[in-house]
């Protein structure tokens, strides 16, 4: 799936940028504006998002039910590797933002 952004204007939506698409293919437009009801949230298979409280209940109750990814030792090196990482990008900060503040002026 491409993402491309257009503006609508005289019955027609007219693209921001080019694309490699054949004539005749069929796309999918929704509004952006909120103004309407094709702004509301869109499920990835095109339906529309349920926010009922019993929706949510059913979501959560999902969720609450995933086991989790590390368990003991496995969480203590994972959380060990991301101080170091940490660390690591605290020490090379300084130097990205020179490269920034040189790209920027």
């Amino acid at each position: 799936m491409t993402r491309v952004t257009g503006t609508y204007s005289n019955g027609k939506v007219v693209l921001h940028q080019p694309v490699g698409w054949p004539d005749g293919m069929q796309v999918n437009v929704v509004s952006e504006s909120g103004t309407e009801s094709a702004a509301a949230d869109i499920c990835i298979n095109g339906s529309e998002w349920d926010d009922s409280p019993d929706a949510r209940r059913r979501w959560t109750e999902w969720f609450d039910s995933l086991q989790p990814v590390f368990t003991g030792e496995e969480v203590s090196r994972f959380e060990n590797v991301l101080r170091t990482v940490r660390e690591e990008q605290k020490a090379l900060s300084a130097k990205w933002q020179k490269k920034i503040d040189h790209l920027l002026k």
